[in-house]
């Protein structure tokens, strides 16, 4: 069932990014595609009286005019008319007004504490947290901005001890939000106090010698010891002279396309001395869909197809430039 579930997926995906996605393009794709068919369901059962929640002439109309956005949402977004994270944003922010009106309006028409109208602000603060998950902080913001408003209008209109059981739910969904988008920004490495400088290549050298065996440090550093001081300063400038080597590597790899990211460069390392993707995701402890993605984003900077083998096309790339920069 999952298989058929991920295949399935995966050919709508394909249909809709026929050239690249990446993983960002994939989970914000998978995120509209399952909001909107549970929409797509939900609101046809209104529609044909399957669900209590209203009955007048009224919310039967606003349902089909709801019905109609989404099937016009749908066929904008399948013709690449608008884009998945503008679809994304009409869809959930029309959902966020949507919820707020109908919660309001039962408020004030019934002027009772309801779980219809608990219901819909717990979903979009659901969908806040949604689009947090997707990347998608302003939109994020803007549907907390909606939920605030309805709330605040909640608390005018409502006795006391009905807005105290519902201020302890949203005042936990609140804070979660706000942990989110505070330390899921860069703000949130500013002001970290750092080591004191050394050099990449000494504190690639010390690296190794700490992770030679994190189990056991200790067997690690009475084995060194017993090394003379020539034996061990033998041992660190092998080291760096490892290092240094890699940092060559780096450097080359650079030449061919500046724009590759450090994580890039260590993937193209790996690949290079013919790692499988397995042993790739091992080695840097990464996901496969991760690493693929990056393999995906690789392929594109260098102007590959899905043809060309990865290794054999980096190997050419490079003697290229080492051709071209001994010839100067």
């Amino acid at each position: 069932m999952t298989t058929f579930f991920f295949y399935f997926i995966s050919k709508l995906e394909h249909f809709k990014y026929p050239c690249y996605c990446g993983l960002q393009e994939r989970r914000q794709f998978v995120c509209f595609l399952f909001t909107t068919f549970v929409e797509l369901f939900y609101i046809p059962a209104n529609i044909l009286g399957l669900n209590d929640y209203h009955h007048s002439v009224i919310f039967d109309a606003y349902d089909w005019l709801h019905l109609i956005f989404i099937i016009i949402l749908q066929i904008l977004f399948w013709t690449n008319t608008l884009s998945t994270k503008t679809s994304i944003y009409i869809f959930f922010t029309a959902i966020a007004i949507k919820l707020s009106a109908e919660s309001l309006y039962e408020l004030s028409t019934t002027s009772v504490y309801g779980i219809h109208i608990l219901g819909n602000l717990n979903i979009i603060l659901i969908l806040a947290s949604v689009a947090i998950a997707v990347r998608l902080s302003k939109l994020a913001i803007t549907i907390t901005t909606i939920l605030t408003l309805g709330l605040i209008i909640f608390c005018i209109t409502s006795p006391l001890h009905h807005i105290l059981r519902v201020m302890r739910i949203f005042f936990v969904g609140y804070m979660f939000i706000l942990y989110i988008i505070i330390f899921d920004s860069k703000n949130a490495t500013k002001g970290l106090r750092m080591p004191n400088r050394i050099t990449k290549e000494e504190q690639s050298a010390i690296d190794m010698l700490i992770n030679l065996n994190k189990s056991d440090k200790e067997k690690v550093y009475s084995l060194l010891s017993r090394l003379s001081s020539t034996h061990q300063e033998e041992l660190l400038n092998n080291i760096k002279d490892y290092y240094h080597q890699q940092y060559i590597e780096t450097i080359n790899l650079l030449s061919i396309c500046p724009s590759l990211t450090p994580s890039e460069v260590e993937i193209c390392k790996l690949i290079l001395i013919g790692k499988s993707l397995k042993e790739i995701c091992f080695t840097l402890h990464k996901t496969p869909s991760n690493i693929t993605s990056q393999r995906t984003h690789i392929r594109k900077k260098l102007n590959l197809t899905k043809q060309d083998d990865l290794r054999t096309s980096l190997m050419i790339l490079l003697n290229k430039a080492k051709d071209s920069k001994d010839k100067t």
